[in-house]
């Protein structure tokens, strides 16, 4: 691919046009591996009723391997955990190599291409080498050209119609980005903030590493209790059960590949040790090191100015699926928690269940027209909190969680989830080498949503002190969600709203978080009806 394109001073023509000069990249950088081509196993094709003497094999033979390997107990020690999760996901990956059909996705993959197209294609191939040995004619070789090109239309048509028609509601939307076109195949070379050009591939996986996992914040210097805490006492199989079939199977897997068919299969066979290894990484405060490595594929972020900036882009972390399922048995215990001890603020709208944006415009709409009522003008900050889950310090999450009086296990296994995290990036279908992820929460874990807005559950009241200094009469926090965070100020009419706006800009320096002030937006709600009147 053409890097750069430039004019040459140097190099004379006879006329008064220019050569323009092109930097042409051969990626082949070192460490850069191509991506695996499988990328999973047919568990529908296993499950089948032409194959149920194949999944009864496959079946007993995993009952017949776990049952001489014991499940945790309580008396089990964070290694056994660590081992059993090592154990778990290399032995049931050979057992699907052994017994079950391997997906292999690559560039042609397609849904419409059929056995029949790929006879017809041979069929092609075998004319097209007759002809060269003169075996057969050249109208021959264009007669089956055409039938397979048809026959390739036909089947294009007949998939997408078939998609059209069968699409659910949540499918309706993916059939229309379907229809726009695809963005750029291959990542551009990047300017750093030096003014450097990054150009291989490690140089631009780097510096959107360094974008989208940034250095530690200087935060509180924390340490979780060593000992104590009952919540995994708390835990039902059924919240267990819950946590993984309440997750979508379309969700992409982990660097092991082992998605939530998969899982839901092992529970079929054998729930009783995924149950036991969910309680005792609870029990323990111990998140394994197998399920912290992540797969952060990089895709360009829609209608960006320009995209020879690492900001342009975005790293979708994919994580193994059975951490998932600890994860979410997290986010639903420390949701209820919140919501059952009221701990987060009445303003915290985002992350929450049985709340919504519309709930936010209504109260927007009823605190202007009280504003109004009063006959004071309204001031609206919006703030945004920069890349949300990249930048949560882990010591002063820890403190957090303590002062709202999480239990002590919860708390322990949530520092060793922030604990020694590792991403492979994967880029223009290659992957590099492991990278450590030294901060932040991983985006695409259900327990991130949850852990931040505990995160910043405290920055309200550290906010609403600087009440009187502003000179407002009251402040609202309407709506928080995943990257953003929104903070509605009410001010007096009978202050410089621009004034207190400004004063509260700087009130961000003592908060253990980032604020992009070049997206804060400031605006001033006045009432037409009321100002006509004066007139």
């Amino acid at each position: 691919m053409a890097d750069r394109l430039e004019t040459s001073t140097d190099l004379a023509t006879t006329s008064d046009h220019k050569i323009v000069c092109a930097q042409i990249r051969w990626d082949e950088g070192e460490g850069a591996k191509v991506s695996r081509k499988i990328t999973g196993w047919d568990i529908d094709g296993l499950k089948s009723k032409e194959k149920e003497e194949i999944y009864k094999k496959a079946q007993n033979e995993w009952k017949d391997k776990s049952s001489k390997r014991p499940v945790l107990n309580e008396n089990s020690s964070g290694d056994d955990l660590q081992m059993e999760a090592e154990w778990i996901q290399r032995n049931f990956v050979n057992h699907l190599n052994r017994w079950c059909k391997k997906i292999k996705v690559c560039a042609r993959s397609k849904r419409w291409w059929t056995a029949e197209i790929s006879e017809n294609r041979k069929i092609l191939g075998l004319i097209k080498r007759a002809r060269k040995k003169g075996e057969a004619l050249q109208q021959q070789v264009k007669k089956q050209r055409s039938t397979l090109r048809k026959m390739i239309r036909q089947s294009k048509t007949e998939t997408w119609r078939k998609f059209l028609t069968s699409a659910t509601r949540d499918q309706v939307w993916q059939a229309l980005r379907y229809t726009k076109p695809g963005g750029q195949q291959t990542t551009k070379a990047l300017r750093s903030r030096s003014g450097e050009v990054a150009e291989s591939w490690e140089e631009k996986a780097e510096l959107i590493k360094e974008e989208a996992f940034p250095k530690p914040l200087m935060g509180v210097e924390r340490k979780a209790q060593e000992v104590g805490g009952e919540m995994w006492k708390k835990i039902t199989d059924e919240d267990i059960r819950e946590a993984l079939f309440n997750q979508s199977v379309q969700k992409a897997p982990g660097p092991d590949r082992l998605g939530f068919k998969v899982i839901r299969l092992l529970w079929g066979w054998d729930s009783q040790r995924i149950i036991n290894i969910v309680k005792a990484s609870f029990r323990l405060g111990v998140h394994p090191r197998v399920w912290k490595g992540a797969k952060g594929v990089v895709i360009p972020k829609p209608n960006k100015p320009d995209y020879r900036v690492a900001k342009a882009y975005r790293v979708i972390t994919l994580l193994n699926c059975l951490g998932k399922v600890v994860e979410k048995v997290a986010a639903n215990i420390m949701a209820e928690e919140c919501e059952w001890r009221r701990l987060l603020h009445d303003g915290q709208f985002g992350c929450r269940k049985r709340r919504s944006a519309i709930d936010v415009v209504g109260r927007l709409m009823k605190r202007v027209a009280e504003a109004w009522g009063r006959g004071n003008t309204t001031a609206v900050l919006l703030m945004d909190v920069k890349g949300a889950f990249p930048h949560v310090a882990k010591g002063n999450l820890i403190k957090r969680m303590e002062e709202m009086g999480f239990e002590a296990d919860l708390v322990r296994w949530v520092e060793s989830f922030m604990e020694d995290r590792k991403v492979i990036m994967s880029m223009d279908g290659k992957e590099g080498d492991s990278m450590d992820v030294e901060m932040g929460v991983p985006q695409g874990s259900p327990v991130s949503p949850v852990l931040f807005v505990i995160y910043l559950s405290g920055l309200f009241g550290q906010v609403e002190e600087k009440e009187k200094e502003c000179g407002s009469e009251g402040i609202s926090f309407l709506m928080m969600w995943y990257g953003w965070w929104k903070v509605r100020i009410w001010g007096n009419a009978h202050n410089d709203w621009r004034d207190a706006l400004r004063k509260r800009q700087y009130g961000h320096r003592r908060m253990p978080v980032s604020l992009t002030l070049k997206k804060w937006k400031q605006c001033c709600l006045l009432d037409e009806e009321r100002i006509r009147n004066r007139r």
